[in-house]
């Protein structure tokens, strides 16, 4: 029976880690969520910096282990460097930045919306939003953040205050991804291994495919569109299942990385599984990654070590290629 998510004082939210409980500081009313999810038997709550056990999303092809060690290491840099900036002053930053990469979110043309009045999505097979139904309402999967990710809460509020329906991620078994729509903060619950998820009914793991876009979350994206995620492997399969869509003719649906400034490096390690992202939000730019139609879900190159990499530069103002 899913829980509902209760706040713990002003500014901490409580949700299940094993018998006992875990508190993370975080915005008032704002419910703590898993990163990436964790195997059977990690912890049932990450906490900062912690990195579950990676989930093979092509269990038939064998992993790098360069190119795995690699991703540690430039993941554990990646979200120290996100504690680091969230002391001190960081809090009043994250303010500020969240509210730029918010209004950069809202301008961009794969986030649609009527700003009218709302309307009810029709549904595809087993419940799934259609996008393509005359008058459905533009549906988007996005995710609710946690700890020193880039905030979503305003995001999935603006869009459903417009008119988008909005999917969350529901936590399966096997670590994949089902989803359920957002219908407020005060419906979310504690789901399974403490994840937030909506409490409404789930809509299967193919809604994703109906969706005009879906924000995913990430520590850093390379200007290939590469995506480093926590190493948990579920929105890799995100991913790979939205790749084979368009493999097999269907519509392709934009993903969009929400990331900090100094996020969007020259390269990342990659694996022959990962996917790459269309677009990735920073505070100060929106960076567009192109995608050659013969290259549509190629996987990328095997990199370079991590060591050797180095940043690339921000990309202009919203609006600008990036």
């Amino acid at each position: 029976m899913p829980r509902p998510y209760a706040s713990q004082g002003p500014h901490a939210a409580r949700v299940p880690h094993g018998d006992s409980t875990s508190t993370t500081a975080r915005e008032p009313g704002i419910p703590a969520r898993l990163g990436e999810p964790a195997q059977p038997g990690a912890e049932a709550v990450h906490r900062e910096g912690a990195e579950p056990a990676p989930a093979d999303p092509s269990p038939a092809a064998p992993r790098d282990p360069r190119a795995v060690n690699d991703k540690r290491a430039l993941r554990s840099r990646l979200l120290a460097d996100r504690r680091r900036r969230a002391v001190g002053d960081g809090a009043a930053d994250a303010s500020r930045d969240a509210a730029r990469r918010l209004a950069r979110l809202l301008e961009l043309p794969e986030l649609p919306g009527d700003r009218t009045t709302p309307r009810a999505a029709p549904t595809g097979a087993a419940g799934a939003p259609d996008d393509a139904a005359p008058g459905a309402a533009p549906t988007v999967a996005a995710y609710a953040s946690f700890g020193t990710e880039p905030d979503t809460f305003a995001l999935l509020d603006a869009l459903a205050a417009r008119g988008t329906r909005v999917l969350l991620p529901v936590l399966l078994p096997d670590l994949d991804l089902d989803w359920a729509r957002y219908e407020g903060r005060e419906r979310l619950v504690s789901g399974d291994a403490g994840m937030v998820r909506p409490d409404g009914p789930t809509l299967g793991r193919e809604a994703v495919l109906g969706c005009a876009a879906v924000v995913v979350p990430g520590l850093a994206v390379d200007e290939r569109g590469v995506r480093l995620g926590r190493g948990g492997g579920s929105y890799d399969r995100v991913l790979e299942r939205l790749a084979e869509q368009r493999r097999r003719g269907g519509r392709h649906v934009p993903v969009i990385v929400l990331l900090h400034e100094g996020e969007v490096l020259e390269r990342v390690p990659a694996e022959p599984h990962d996917r790459p992202v269309d677009i990735a939000v920073t505070p100060s730019a929106v960076h567009r990654f192109p995608r050659p139609a013969e290259a549509e879900a190629e996987a990328p190159d095997v990199d370079a070590p991590a060591d050797v990499q180095a940043p690339a530069a921000e990309a202009g103002p919203a609006g600008a290629a990036g």
